[in-house]
């Protein structure tokens, strides 16, 4: 239940075997006050600076997907015939996926096999 409450709000879990793939805006942590640009130093500060900077507007950014089945880390997302994401958290039928931009919140997208609604996150 737990897990499944982050996915709704939209907080993606970065696991030590994909650490090194993300930045902080990539899982949208600073919509969570989950990062600080005011304090510290840490690995890949300046790329950070660098989005903030720039309005904050990554390549892809992670959205909430309610679909109508069950869905599965590592399922391709797809948008008509083009594959425009990869889940990267699921609880059930809800999931996190960083999806290209084209991608907006209301649009329906497939799951693997499963239909689903791009959706804002939960507030908390």
């Amino acid at each position: 239940a737990w897990h499944a409450a982050d996915v709704r709000s939209g907080w993606l879990w970065v696991q030590p075997l994909s650490s090194a793939a993300w930045i902080p805006q990539y899982c949208d942590w600073q919509a969570h006050d989950g990062i600080s640009f005011s304090k510290g130093c840490y690995t890949g500060q300046e790329l950070v600076a660098r989005i903030d900077s720039r309005g904050g507007n990554v390549p892809r950014p992670v959205r909430v997907l309610h679909a109508t089945g069950d869905v599965y880390v590592g399922d391709e997302v797809t948008a008509g015939d083009d594959l425009v994401g990869v889940v990267t958290s699921a609880a059930g039928d809800v999931a996190l996926a960083p999806l290209m931009r084209k991608v907006k919140i209301g649009d329906q997208v497939m799951v693997g096999a499963v239909m689903a609604s791009v959706v804002a996150p939960a507030q908390s």
